[in-house]
């Protein structure tokens, strides 16, 4: 990311600038972020300003520099809201306000991938119609996920990818 730091937040504004574009506007954009061996959810709320941190680690594993990627997304946000007519404007700031949330911790060094995807299976499929701030209706959790709730997460992955990338091996 250090190398193309521009390319990045141009990416990141582009999205951000896409999905205001939209005739219905999703409530929360996905950013999986993935720096030091180690995966990160940052959930972004445009509309109220806010940017919702997902991390399976806390405090973060020793070595790991999460700030690259907020900086970012930081930078990114600001450009956006200065592309926006006034009336669209909910929120007067121009920076995101980034909340930790309570949520599962794992055990060891090597899930933090598996605790991404089923954070992100619980923000779309539980959470996907709330109209507040995120961290008042999530149901926060620290004990980490059971080996059966990670394996569920690995089966749903392995099967989405397999009905849509893969090819049928009877063709």
């Amino acid at each position: 990311m250090k190398k193309n730091r521009l390319s990045v937040i141009d990416y990141i504004k582009d999205a951000f600038l896409n999905e205001r574009k939209k005739d219905v506007q999703s409530k929360f954009l996905l950013a999986p972020y993935h720096e030091g061996n180690h995966w990160v959810l940052i959930v972004l709320d445009l509309v109220l300003g806010l940017a919702y941190v997902f991390d399976s680690a806390t405090p973060p594993p020793p070595g790991t520099q999460k700030l690259e990627g907020f900086n970012c997304i930081q930078m990114a946000y600001r450009i956006y809201w200065t592309n926006l007519e006034n009336d669209k404007r909910k929120i007067k700031s121009q920076k995101l306000r980034f909340i930790q949330m309570k949520c599962a911790q794992q055990v060891d060094a090597v899930d933090s991938g598996y605790y991404v995807m089923k954070y992100m299976h619980d923000v779309v499929t539980v959470y996907n119609e709330y109209k507040d701030n995120l961290s008042e209706g999530y149901v926060q959790r620290e004990m980490p996920y059971s080996d059966e709730e990670l394996e569920e997460t690995r089966e749903q992955w392995a099967k989405y990818f397999k009905d849509n990338y893969l090819m049928d091996a009877g063709e």
